[in-house]
C-alpha cells in the first residue's frame, strides 16, 4: 500500500513533463467538418496577399494627385454626352470625354514626336559642323626632304 501511494505522484510528475511540450501548450484546434469552397479559398488568398501591403504616407503630393484624380474622374463623369466628329467623311458618335482624351493622347504623341525630331536635327547638326580627322593625303611620286 505504501508503495502504490509512492507509485501514483510519481507516475503523475511523468507524465504531467511528458505533457508539458510545446504541442500540449498549444490550445487545440478542430478541423471543419468540410473543405473550405472555391470563393472561400480566394478570398482568404486575396486577403492574405492585400495584407501585406501598406499604405502610402500621407503627403502634399500624394494629396495633390489623389485630388487631381477625382478632379479627372468628376469630368469624366459630367461629360459622357455623346458628340459627333467628324474625321475625313467618318462620323463617330462617342461621348465627350473619351474624345477629350484621344484628342489629348493626339496632342501629346505630337508634342513628342516634335521634341524627338528636333533632338535628331540638332544632333545631326552637330555632327556635321565637328571636323572630323583629315585624312592623310600622301603621294607615292614624292619623297620626303631632309
Amino acid at each position: 500500500m505504501v508503495n502504490e501511494e509512492q507509485r501514483a505522484p510519481e507516475a503523475e510528475e511523468a507524465t504531467e513533463q511528458v505533457g508539458t511540450s510545446d504541442a500540449a501548450r498549444r490550445p487545440a484546434r478542430a478541423a471543419p467538418a468540410r473543405k473550405p469552397g472555391l470563393l472561400a479559398r480566394v478570398s482568404e488568398t486575396a486577403s492574405n496577399r492585400l495584407s501585406k501591403l501598406r499604405p502610402p504616407t500621407l503627403d502634399w503630393r500624394t494629396f495633390s494627385y489623389g485630388l487631381l484624380a477625382l478632379i479627372g474622374i468628376i469630368l469624366i463623369a459630367r461629360n459622357w454626352a455623346p458628340v459627333r466628329i467628324d474625321l475625313f467623311g467618318w462620323h463617330p458618335d462617342m461621348p465627350k470625354a473619351i474624345a477629350f482624351i484621344f484628342f489629348f493622347l493626339l496632342g501629346v504623341a505630337t508634342a513628342w514626336l516634335w521634341v524627338v525630331r528636333a533632338e535628331r536635327a540638332r544632333a545631326a547638326a552637330a555632327e556635321a559642323a565637328e571636323p572630323g580627322p583629315e585624312p592623310e593625303y600622301t603621294d607615292e611620286t614624292e619623297e620626303e626632304v631632309t
